[in-house]
C-alpha cells in the first residue's frame, strides 16, 4: 500500500509486518496540517484489535478523508516520479514469525505455518513489494524509532515518537531464531533469498 502526499512531496510504501502502521501514524502526528490520528493506545492495543475497537483499521478511513494524500495498493514507480519515496524491511525470519502470528493466533504450529500452511501472499518478498533501487530512502524495522526520525528529517517535518503496534504477547518476542529449527531456516533462506541478498539479512 502506497501512500502519497504531494503537499510534503513524499511517498511511503507500506510493506506488511514492516512497522508501517506505526510509521502511518506517526507521520499523522509529525504533519502540522494533518488532524491528530486516534490516541495510540485505543488502536494499537492488543484489546482494541482483538474485539474489533471502532477505531482500529483507522488509518485507511483517516487517509481517504484527506485531500493531501492518497492511498494506492501498489507500488507503481511511474507514478510517484517527483517524490521522495521510502519504505521499511524487516529481517524476513523475523517478520514471517509476526506474520504467523497476525495471521493464525497461534492456531496452527509454527512449522507446519511455514512449511505447509503459509498462504502464498504472505511468502512475498519485501524486494517484490518494493525494491530499493526505487526508494529515495528506507530504514529498518530494527531501528524503527531512530530511522524514523531520519525519515522525518529528510521530510522536514518534525520528528515523533513511534507507539509499538499491532504486538501480539507472546514468550518468543525477543529471539524469532529460537523458534526455528535447521528444516525451516533453510526453508526460509530459499523462500526469502532476494531479501536475504539485497537487503544483506542473515538468520
Amino acid at each position: 500500500m502506497t501512500i502519497i502526499c504531494k503537499t510534503h512531496g513524499f511517498a511511503f510504501y507500506h510493506i506488511p509486518k514492516t512497522g508501517g502502521c506505526a510509521i502511518t501514524w506517526g507521520l499523522a502526528k509529525a504533519i502540522p496540517e494533518w488532524p491528530d490520528p486516534p490516541p495510540a493506545e485505543e488502536v494499537f492495543g492488543i484489546e482494541s484489535r482483538c474485539k474489533g475497537h471502532k477505531n482500529y483499521g483507522w488509518q485507511h478511513i483517516y487517509h481517504e478523508k484527506m485531500g493531501s494524500s492518497i492511498m494506492h495498493p501498489l507500488f507503481i514507480p511511474q507514478h510517484l516520479e517527483g517524490l521522495r519515496v521510502f519504505s521499511f524491511y524487516r529481517n524476513p525470519f523475523d517478520r514471517l514469525l509476526s506474520l504467523y502470528w497476525w495471521k493464525t493466533k497461534g492456531g496452527v504450529k509454527f512449522k507446519d505455518f511455514v512449511m505447509n500452511f503459509a498462504p502464498k501472499g504472505l511468502l512475498t518478498q519485501q524486494i517484490d513489494y518494493c525494491h530499493p533501487k526505487h526508494l529515495s530512502f528506507f530504514g529498518r524495522f530494527e531501528n524503527l524509532n531512530d530511522d524514523f526520525k531520519k525519515v522525518c528529517k529528510e521530510l522536514c517535518i518534525k520528528p515523533v515518537d513511534l507507539p509499538i503496534v499491532n504486538k501480539y504477547p507472546r514468550a518468543d518476542a525477543e529471539n524469532y531464531r529460537e523458534q526455528y529449527d535447521e528444516e525451516m531456516v533453510q526453508a526460509v533462506r530459499k523462500i526469502y533469498a532476494g531479501d536475504i541478498e539485497v537487503l544483506g539479512y542473515a538468520f
